[in-house]
């Protein structure tokens, strides 16, 4: 089965390593939609505000071959003069 690498690009970069073998694109692709998934809850559980993020699926021969792009932004909103 080929093994693909996703790396995630933020205010860093994290290269994967190690890999994940894939049976098909699809299921690279959903691969790619779980780790977006992940960084954004983990995003909004460390309080954080902003992400924005970038993860690029490599091949084995290191070539792209897809590419994941999300933000997340926060922000509190003052609606106390808009309550009765």
């Amino acid at each position: 089965m080929p093994r693909y690498y996703l790396d995630v690009h933020d205010d860093s970069m994290v290269c994967n390593g190690s890999g994940a073998e894939c049976s098909d694109l699809g299921e690279v692709k959903q691969r790619t939609g779980d780790l977006i998934a992940n960084l954004v809850v983990g995003s909004i559980q460390s309080r954080r505000d902003q992400l924005a993020c970038r993860i690029f699926v490599r091949d084995q021969s290191g070539q792209i071959i897809y590419m994941g792009a999300f933000s997340y932004n926060g922000a509190w909103v003052n609606f106390g003069a808009r309550v009765a």
